[in-house]
């Protein structure tokens, strides 16, 4: 997700004269501090994972708790993530600087305007110099549906796939030990994982579909941007 944010934000970034190191730090900070805690996460389901292995050596009592239920108590006590929102938020109302990231931030507005080339009504095209591998042709319009379609997908697709399989697993319980089938319930026993691999192949359909559809790219080209990607992901 941050190797997405970073490509698809970059343009703006540069029109508004946005240190590249204060986008990385806080693209990086969000990303990691909200993934580390929400659910809807592969680290999470890790952590899940972790904690039962504990429970389960613990043995006695322990081997019978619920794992996600030990995660949701420990959000508390997650002081990293949360006062690093918190600094970023204080940060980002009071627009202050210090130390190395003031230098970038001051150097950042003294950088040339970056070039763009207008196309249709409510379109802009892309710049005639790429950044890098992932970056579309000169003059390609920029299509906001083009970005929301293949994100909404993936949220879409994972966040349903977790309550799909969590509900699922619940109903194959016995009927003695069955929870309530709440969202909370089918959080607990999805499985995360699989969930947004589902999401990220949807997402990349409907990428690929928007991109063809409006032939933006020939299929060759999109499966070597989708490579690419992949590589950058790897």
């Amino acid at each position: 997700s941050i190797l997405i944010v970073g490509n698809s934000l970059r343009p703006l970034v540069r029109s508004v004269k946005i240190a590249t190191a204060k986008f990385a730090f806080v693209a990086h900070t969000v990303g990691v501090c909200i993934a580390s805690m929400s659910p809807i996460s592969s680290w999470v389901g890790m952590q899940i994972g972790f904690i039962g292995g504990v429970y389960e050596t613990l043995g006695g009592p322990w081997a019978k708790a619920d794992p996600f239920s030990g995660f949701i108590a420990t959000l508390q006590y997650r002081f990293l993530p949360l006062l690093m929102l918190v600094f970023l938020l204080i940060n980002a109302v009071t627009g202050r600087d210090f130390g190395p990231m003031l230098d970038e931030e001051r150097a950042a507005l003294l950088l040339p305007d970056a070039p763009a080339s207008s196309s249709k009504e409510g379109e802009r095209a892309a710049a005639p110099s790429p950044d890098g591998p992932l970056d579309p042709p000169a003059g390609t319009p920029l299509r906001a549906r083009n970005a929301l379609l293949p994100f909404g997908a993936v949220m879409g697709v994972a966040f349903g796939g977790m309550i799909s399989q969590g509900l699922g697993a619940i109903a194959q319980l016995p009927l003695a030990s069955r929870p309530a089938p709440t969202v909370v319930n089918a959080l607990r026993f999805a499985d995360s994982v699989s969930a947004l691999i589902w999401g990220s192949a949807c997402g990349w359909l409907v990428a690929l579909g928007l991109t063809l559809q409006q032939r933006l790219l020939k299929l060759p080209d999109a499966m070597e941007a989708w490579s690419t990607g992949m590589k950058e992901v790897l």
